[in-house]
């Protein structure tokens, strides 16, 4: 009978596209489960638009992954697909009929290392389909650090970060995520490589400190599931 019910609101008009009450308004969702006296085994249920806001909102950002886990992850990078889709309009005549997908790879990692030197992040991989379509679309982050008085200091992921050393100040560092294009018998990837090096603003005094939380997003064909690994 629920098919009933959607053309009951639908003809009298009550379908919506403003909440009056997002609190208060209730929104219809089948759940999954096994229910005797429905063949499709859905079985209707409301929540508030508010929660149900929530709980997608959650289920769409949670990374399922490994905290202190892995040397040197504070929280190991993984994969989520994102909201950012790029349809292909007009879709005739066109280069290239193809709808694209995002994807973003987000972690942190602890840098302690030289004044110059690289971490591996992990690759993400495609099946190959004679047509690179691999865009990396926008990388963002935070750079956190001490400095001599303990004071935890804070600045956006880019070219002139805050970063400690081992004198026990602060000095700067240019931080940049490359993403590395490689090839194998079917597949096709990007290494994902974080690059540190000291600038020209002040001297590096033994090893730079600080941990830099970072989302990779890009592109691919939204036919194509990519993969992504930590070798």
């Amino acid at each position: 009978m629920d098919i009933l019910n959607w053309i009951y609101l639908r003809t009298n008009r009550l379908i919506k596209t403003k909440a009056n009450n997002p609190k208060t308004d209730l929104v219809a969702l089948g759940a999954d489960v096994t229910f005797a006296r429905r063949g499709d085994s859905y079985q209707t249920y409301a929540m508030t638009l508010a929660d149900a806001v929530h709980a997608g909102c959650v289920e769409n950002n949670t990374l399922k992954t490994g905290i202190f886990d892995d040397f040197p992850f504070p929280v190991t990078p993984v994969m989520l697909p994102t909201c950012t889709r790029v349809e292909d309009t007009p879709a005739f005549p066109t280069f290239l009929a193809v709808n694209l997908q995002g994807y973003k790879v987000s972690g942190a990692i602890e840098l302690f290392g030289s004044g110059s030197y690289s971490e591996y992040l992990g690759s993400v991989e495609i099946p190959t389909t004679g047509v690179p379509l691999f865009f990396p679309w926008k990388t963002t982050g935070t750079v956190t650090a001490l400095d001599d008085l303990d004071n935890i200091i804070t600045n956006p992921f880019g070219l002139f970060n805050s970063v400690a050393d081992s004198a026990g100040g602060l000095t700067y560092a240019q931080i940049t995520i490359a993403a590395l294009p490689y090839a194998t018998p079917g597949a096709q990837g990007l290494d994902l490589v974080m690059f540190v090096d000291a600038t020209s603003l002040s001297p590096v005094v033994g090893n730079i400190e600080a941990t830099v939380a970072f989302e990779f997003e890009f592109l691919v064909d939204e036919t194509i599931t990519p993969t992504f690994t930590i070798y």
